[in-house]
């Protein structure tokens, strides 16, 4: 009679042991926040590999690095190389060795993207496609010669001449060509061409200037369907490709493309058609670059134009496809630039300014990021795309909801000069900039406004008060704070207050205000009229010169609680209706608080958001702020968090590095 299996029990019961310990470690840690952002976000470039034409590599311009195993339908994340990427190659006989190089340095995986190796100063590469693991390598040094992947180099051909770009003739592998930078003698970039395995090399009868500023360096295109045919690309003013040349006898005459074209990368089909991206969309060409369609340089986009400022063009071995990645992600075209699609899922390379939940309503939560606006209608699970614009504006930061109507929105954005105030009446579909009076349309030489919506007027669900900051070279100086109802077509003017950062309108009084700014708390009984200084116990500074306004937030369900957030000292709290306060902020002492939230459905739950430092609750039996920060990258986070008024149990952070994260909480009981 066999023995009874004992061990097998004690295996099981030591697993469930271990187990145990783990639900209960992570029990005690808390919550644990859940990347919810949109995907997309700035890249900088993208490559196929040409042994395996599923397989694409994308790098963002914060140096995280993207491989796609489905032709670009999905994206999973690699390791983060230093920002600032300019190319991506792939080895053509093995998928999974990748180059990427930046201004200064070049590094190497062959692992697709797991790890990478610094293979030292940055370096343009031409791969052999004959020979597995040859490539050469444009340098300051010259041009080198590797036979193992770029592990070790020899000098090869223009020793000591600065050589800024290389390139191999796809029909004729032993054809090369290169272009060597301006030298102390001449300004000028010359170009060179070698039939020998770059043994030897003859200089071609074309040059161009080296611009002093935006230098991208010259950039060969072949013709895959027409040998002897390419184009070799210098870069002009504002980082555009400018002049252009072509050759349809392998270098021996060359032809001048027409100048201003826009264009600031272009790439060859499989078939011979060219297509070329600019500032402000693409276009596409037939006949080697006689003609355009639609004409260059590109005046306003059509509906089968990308929304986005495409940066890189990649070709792809696929028949009439191209690559494309820009301020909005990735993009590809299966009709050689005739259409556009985006396809970003996976893609985790944008950071958020602002998220934003609809007070009423159907649950709709709103994130500004990128050039976008996004709206997920499963609480940042799944975005939608909702808003774009490369022409007139782009909303940065959601700043208030109508309190009736959850579909209008108002949100400030940044021309380059002046801050605006925007709205949007269909869920964030479209937007139009609001006639607020201080702007710097007058074309005034020296201008600078800045505003936000400081506060809504729960007497009149259509009001918003808007304060702000001016400043005009031939006007002067100063601040305001105004009151519309009607989208700026009217509106009155309040009495300002300097550096003022939120207005309450009393619930009971509609003539009673209040607003906080950097020297204290100030109370109008006269319907902002006139305002005087009010409450006692507050810092004498609540923030700092320079620094972004205070916060302040009053309880709904008891009105004689208020809550201020300073940037020095934590938190402040009064139970007087704002007479007297007292300082709230053991575990804060220090902390910029940029952020102050109460749970509408229970006023004892209080949330902070603190510049660097994360997420704090209050916990009223320690008397105290904990962090709530498990899973949430305090790198950059610049304390934006909001809270859910329809489902107070859940939390959202916006880094403008990691994008919006998502923490769901315990409902109380």
């Amino acid at each position: 009679m066999p023995l009874p299996n004992l061990e097998r029990p004690r295996r099981a019961s030591a697993l469930a042991a271990v187990l145990l310990a783990f639900a209960a470690a992570a029990s005690a840690a808390g919550p644990v926040w859940q990347r919810a952002t949109p995907f997309g976000g700035p890249l900088s470039a993208v490559a196929e590999a040409p042994s395996a034409t599923h397989t694409l590599y994308a790098a963002g311009k914060n140096g995280r690095i993207f491989r796609s195993r489905t032709n670009g339908a999905t994206w999973e994340r690699r390791a983060l190389l230093p920002a600032g990427i300019e190319e991506l190659q792939v080895e053509p006989q093995n998928f999974q060795t990748v180059f990427a190089r930046t201004a200064s340095r070049l590094y190497r995986s062959k692992n697709a993207g797991h790890t990478w190796k610094d293979l030292g100063p940055s370096t343009v590469l031409a791969f052999d496609p004959d020979h597995f693991g040859v490539l050469f390598g444009a340098t300051e040094q010259g041009l080198l010669r590797s036979t193992d992947h770029g592990d070790s180099w020899e000098p090869w051909a223009f020793t000591g001449v600065s050589v800024v770009s290389v390139a191999i003739d796809p029909h004729t592998p032993s054809t090369l060509f290169a272009v060597t930078d301006r030298t102390p003698a001449t300004e000028f970039l010359f170009v060179w061409k070698s039939t020998d395995d770059g043994r030897t090399w003859v200089q071609l009868g074309i040059s161009a200037t080296r611009p002093a500023i935006d230098f991208v360096r010259p950039r060969f295109v072949f013709d895959p369907e027409h040998a002897g045919t390419l184009y070799v690309a210098f870069t002009g003013s504002s980082a555009r490709l400018d002049p252009i040349f072509r050759t349809a006898d392998g270098g021996a005459t060359w032809a001048p493309f027409a100048s201003g074209l826009g264009l600031i990368d272009l790439v060859a089909t499989t078939n011979g058609k060219l297509v070329g991206s600019t500032f402000v969309g693409t276009s596409r060409s037939r006949d080697g670059g006689a003609s355009w369609q639609p004409a260059l340089p590109i005046q306003v986009t059509t509906p089968t134009q990308p929304r986005d400022s495409l940066a890189r063009l990649a070709p792809s071995a696929v028949p009439e496809k191209v690559l494309a990645v820009g301020a909005t992600g990735f993009w590809f075209s299966s009709n050689a630039g005739a259409a556009w699609t985006s396809s970003n899922r996976g893609i985790f390379a944008q950071g958020a300014e602002s998220v934003a939940v609809a007070p009423t309503g159907p649950s709709a939560t709103y994130a500004t990021a990128g050039i976008g606006v996004f709206r997920s209608l499963d609480e940042g699970r799944n975005w939608e795309l909702r808003y774009t614009d490369l022409f007139d504006f782009s909303p940065r930061s959601i700043e208030a909801f109508h309190p009736e109507v959850p579909t209008t929105l108002y949100a400030t954005g940044f021309d380059g000069v002046a801050t605006y105030l925007a709205r949007s009446t269909n869920g964030g579909r479209d937007w139009s900039k609001l006639p607020v009076p201080f702007n710097c349309d007058s074309g005034d030489s020296l201008c600078d406004v800045g505003m936000s919506v400081a506060g809504l007027d729960p007497h009149d669900p259509d009001a918003i008060l808007v304060a702000g900051n001016y400043f005009f070279h031939f006007s002067g100086f100063g601040d305001f704070l105004l009151r519309s109802s009607d989208g700026f077509a009217t509106y009155e003017t309040l009495a300002p207050l300097h550096r003022l950062g939120t207005v309450i309108v009393d619930a009971d009084r509609a003539d009673t205000l209040y607003g906080i700014t950097c020297t204290g708390l100030q109370r109008s009984l006269d319907g902002a009229k006139t305002w005087r200084k009010f409450g006692r116990g507050l810092p004498k500074s609540l923030c700092p010169q320079g620094g972004l306004p205070p916060v302040m937030a009053r309880d709904e369900q008891d009105l004689d609680k208020f809550y201020v957030g300073t940037l020095t000292q934590g938190v402040f709290a009064s139970t007087d209706g704002g007479a007297t306060f007292r300082a709230m902020n053991r575990g804060i002492e220090t902390a910029a608080i940029q952020s102050l939230l109460i749970d509408p459905q229970d006023p004892s739950r209080l949330f902070v958001g603190s510049a660097n430092r994360g997420v704090f609750q209050w916990n009223a039996d320690r008397d105290r702020w904990t962090p709530i920060n498990n899973g949430l990258p305090l790198e950059g986070f610049a304390g934006v968090v909001t809270l859910d008024p329809q489902h107070p149990n859940l939390l959202y952070a916006a880094s403008p590095v990691q994008g919006v994260y998502r923490l769901e909480l315990a409902a109380t009981p």
